[in-house]
């Protein structure tokens, strides 16, 4: 005890020292380290929203055929995508009403990377003159997604007409339209 002496002062040096030294430390490890930054990915999804229409186009009958449609990049790191797409279709019927008397209907159809979707919209009945419209929401998680590689989603329609064999064309006309809204998430 003979060899100490009280620094000038308080006497808090030290403490205050110690408490500085402490602070210190305690930003230095919550800063991350150079290799931890470039081990960083991020893991957020990722949602794209897109429209897309289309005019003017026949109406197949009995064949369900791409109307509209687009292609989304999938984002680099991800390999899922969780899809809600609808599809609306408007079509005027201009089929010959002598030649074929019986109703017919509109269907719309959505095809995600190519596989149909299992359920339609069917319009009310039609005759000659008339307009249509069907409507078709479906939602679909798609796996083993890849960077760079595109997710494709389109609108198919097809034309239905009671009492043939083969239903018959709805031809092209500026009354033929469709719709194609989607809403995509990819998530890793």
């Amino acid at each position: 005890m003979a060899n100490y002496r009280t620094p000038p002062g308080d006497g808090l040096q030290p403490l205050a020292d110690e408490i500085a030294d402490l602070r210190r430390q305690i930003r230095e490890l919550q800063s991350p380290t150079a290799t931890q930054i470039a081990n960083f990915t991020p893991t957020a999804p990722i949602t794209i929203a897109k429209e897309a229409k289309s005019v003017s186009f026949a109406i197949p009958g009995s064949v369900y055929n791409d109307v509209v449609g687009m292609s989304i990049p999938v984002p680099e790191g991800y390999s899922r995508a969780q899809v809600l797409a609808l599809e609306s279709i408007r079509g005027q019927n201009l089929i010959n009403v002598a030649t074929y008397p019986n109703d017919s209907y509109v269907f719309a159809r959505l095809r995600i990377n190519g596989v149909l979707s299992p359920v339609s919209g069917i319009s009310a009945p039609t005759k000659n003159g008339d307009l249509a419209n069907a409507t078709c929401t479906y939602a679909s998680v798609i796996e083993g997604l890849t960077g760079g590689s595109l997710l494709t989603i389109s609108g198919a329609t097809s034309g239905l007409t009671f009492g043939t064999t083969t239903s018959p064309d709805w031809n092209s006309g500026a009354a033929n339209s469709a719709h194609l809204a989607v809403l995509v998430t990819f998530v890793r």
